[in-house]
């Protein structure tokens, strides 16, 4: 009766891959034997094609990533005969993290707004990473929400008029992903408030008991928004409020104001700037 013989080659595999890419290349292991063979291994990321043979054989060894994360993983394939010293094969698996990817769209953000005036909408930058990222603001007057993320994502862009200076404004969106870090240059853009009321007095003349006298008109030229208000019951305005250049109908009406000269003040206000128009009835 001869003795069993078993040998196995190579001696270990070794594989290695990319987290996210395709998996390695299956490795072949050659089992000589004179007599049956089986085969096993003991880690789920390895898959062997055939478990047993008689005689010389073979069976493929592959691996799959899956949901391993970057890392040194090692397993044992055994080959056992009858009456033979079992073999056992090393396998190591090297799993490395994807290089970085990082981009930010557009690269640069501008705004706009008046002094004293409400803040521009907001505006988003879109964040396309195949890793976690951070992202920060370079200014006070400028904000990020959020300022973190993972994969692709967006970030939304919030500036406030009250602490920006009067002129152009400069700013840097970072976002950094695995030591890459993309930027976004922002320019907000603050005019300063501008406010004219015309004219600046207004007079009425009426007689106690007859028709109202007519309504008058006031120009108003603003570079944002503007308020308009008044202190008499006699006086009405057609609006209290307005944006850019606009116009104001001012009423009076005979019966709430006292005989004799009757005086108030109408007052426009817009981004911090105060205009007056006084009126006589």
């Amino acid at each position: 009766v001869a003795a069993a013989t078993l040998t196995a080659a190579p001696s270990s595999l070794t594989y290695t891959a990319t987290k996210g890419a395709a998996d390695p290349a299956a490795q072949t292991i050659t089992v000589s034997a004179n007599g049956t063979w089986t085969v096993s291994d003991n880690a789920s990321w390895l898959n062997l094609s055939s478990t047993s043979g008689t005689g010389n054989g073979s069976t493929t060894a592959t691996v799959t990533t899956g949901s391993l994360t970057a890392g040194t993983y090692t397993a044992l394939v055994t080959v056992s005969a009858p009456n033979a010293t079992p073999v056992s094969l090393p396998v190591t698996f090297t799993v490395t993290a994807p290089s970085p990817t990082l981009t930010v769209s557009p690269t640069a953000v501008t705004f706009s707004g008046v002094q004293g005036g409400t803040n521009p909408a907001s505006q988003s930058v879109t964040v396309t990473s195949n890793s976690n990222w951070t992202a920060s603001s370079s200014v006070p007057w400028l904000t990020l929400s959020p300022s973190s993320g993972n994969g692709n994502g967006s970030l939304v862009a919030n500036v406030t008029l009250a602490s920006a200076a009067v002129g152009p404004n400069q700013a840097t969106i970072t976002v950094t992903s695995g030591g890459v870090t993309r930027t976004a240059a922002v320019t907000f853009t603050v005019a300063a408030a501008t406010l004219t009321a015309a004219p600046s007095s207004l007079t009425y003349t009426a007689t106690q008991g007859a028709a109202n006298p007519a309504a008058q008109t006031i120009t108003i030229s603003a570079n944002g928004a503007w308020t308009v208000s008044d202190n008499a019951s006699w006086l009405s305005l057609s609006r209290a409020s307005g944006s850019n250049n606009g116009t104001i109908t001012a009423s009076v009406n005979t019966a709430a104001a006292t005989q004799g000269p009757n005086s108030t003040t109408i007052t426009v206000t817009s981004g911090g700037i105060t205009r007056t128009v006084n009126v006589t009835l």
